[in-house]
């Protein structure tokens, strides 16, 4: 159940449409999560806001902060900052009801502008649908959801007709086209592993070729202009930016500690192996250390600011709490700087935080705050997830078990400083054996910075 939950959420970040669709499940499902489902939904109902804020989306804005006051009421958190905000809007019609007259409104279409699917045709892991009509790529949706396995939808404006019957695609777990609703024709494609789905438009058919990731790269290059791609990696010409790779902790500080592993060393290993992977790319690529040495918190962001940086990735690893008495504490997060009430954000925050306190009071409460505006919160907020979605991707082909524990936000001090768009990478939990063998393994070191270049580069890709 909860896992549809989180589906729709996905949802809601691809299609403004599927907005209402969330807020419904939040109203019908929240009563009976439980403590930690409801944690997860407060913390991206928190990332729904600040699309709202990206939006401009008052409407939006206003539908989440309602339920924000609730999820914080029933988790005992703070609910004065959403309240205050709250009563700056003004009461706007509900999002179900703009919704509704939205596809009433939608429903008016004229027959000639939907094709009808005659002809699914298959041969060699491809799949031809033939229409009566051309039709255009603008009008075909995708969306790619993951749950026990990957689907890439597609949906495109059409009526499929009875002689269209389905085959099956050699080499896919599972492919279907259903008529989605009466104006809706849905192509789906289900796999255990990333796939690369290529969408060739001629005349009146519409090529898909579906392969697995690994074997499609090397065909990447032969894509034409009327191509749709789902592949994980960037294919756009990047521009060469200047990034400054911040290993955590550092001499007298060692960082978290377990099984005499210590948190300095490896988040070393890996700043110098991302700063190399970015050389390669063309980056210009500056460390805050590249040694064992400590370093005052204010100097970590200054040599960002002063190489006037584009981003800034400051790399640790985190540690269950001493309190934690159950629960399994894994998994890959990255953060983005903001105020948070969520427990397992404040954890990792008062962790990493502890060897700063003494430098606390450089910056004032209003340094802090300054910080926070909208634009950094978005672009960090952007980088984060690019990240966090490509580490995934790159890891999980050789290593199919590690925990996704998301993109959170959290008052790390190491931020405060910095002037540019900029994360906190987690690389997993030093305390927990699994996830401690792999980060200190050369394999999974590699792996893991091809990752985190490929998100950094789909940052900048996005946004220009």
């Amino acid at each position: 159940m909860i896992k549809k939950v989180f589906a729709y959420l996905l949802l809601l970040i691809c299609f403004v449409h599927a907005e209402n669709v969330l807020l419904d499940e939040f109203d019908s499902k929240f009563s009976i999560l439980t403590w930690n489902e409801k944690e997860h939904i407060y913390d991206d109902l928190k990332h729904l806001y600040i699309k709202s804020i990206m939006d401009a989306n008052d409407t939006l804005k206003y539908e989440v902060l309602k339920r924000l006051v609730e999820i914080s009421e029933e988790l005992s958190y703070d609910t004065s900052t959403y309240k205050k905000e709250l009563d700056k809007l003004p009461k706007y019609q509900s999002i179900a009801a703009i919704a509704a007259q939205r596809e009433k409104k939608d429903t008016i279409v004229s027959p000639d502008v939907l094709v009808k699917l005659l002809q699914i045709k298959v041969n060699n892991g491809s799949a031809v649908l033939v229409f009566d009509k051309k039709t255009e790529k603008q009008k075909i949706k995708f969306l790619k959801l993951k749950d026990k396995s990957l689907r890439y939808v597609y949906d495109i404006k059409g009526i499929k007709t009875s002689s269209a019957v389905v085959p099956k695609i050699e080499g896919i777990k599972d492919f279907r086209i259903s008529q989605f609703d009466k104006e809706t024709i849905r192509v789906v494609f289900e796999h255990e592993k990333d796939i690369s789905i290529i969408l060739n438009l001629k005349d009146k058919e519409l090529k898909f070729s579906a392969k697995e990731f690994a074997a499609s790269q090397a065909n990447s290059a032969k894509k034409d202009d009327k191509t749709i791609s789902a592949t994980t990696t960037p294919k756009v010409k990047i521009p060469k930016k200047i990034i400054v790779v911040d290993a955590g902790h550092g001499g007298k500080d060692g960082g978290a500690v377990s099984d005499k592993k210590l948190e300095k060393d490896v988040v070393l290993q890996i700043a110098l192996l991302l700063g190399a992977e970015l050389e390669t790319r063309g980056h210009k690529v500056f460390y805050t250390r590249s040694k064992d040495v400590y370093l005052k918190l204010q100097d970590r962001t200054k040599t960002a600011n002063d190489k006037n940086a584009d981003i800034f990735i400051s790399i640790h690893a985190n540690a269950a709490p001493k309190t934690s008495k159950n629960g399994i504490w894994q998994g890959i997060e990255t953060f983005f700087l903001s105020p948070s009430d969520s427990v397992r954000s404040k954890n990792a925050a008062e962790l990493e935080n502890k060897s700063d306190i003494e430098e606390m009071n450089l910056y004032s409460k209003q340094t802090f705050l300054n910080f926070l505006n909208r634009e950094k919160i978005i672009a960090s907020h952007k980088l984060a997830i690019d990240i966090q979605q490509y580490i995934l991707t790159e890891v999980r082909r050789s290593y199919k078990n590690v925990v996704d524990g998301g993109v959170r936000e959290a008052p790390f001090w190491v931020l405060t400083g910095a002037q540019m768009p900029a994360v906190l990478l987690e690389i997993g939990y030093i305390t927990d054996k699994i996830d401690r063998e792999r980060m200190f393994n050369k394999k999974f070191q590699q792996i893991l910075t091809t990752g985190i270049a490929n998100g950094i580069e789909s940052y900048f890709a996005k946004n220009k």
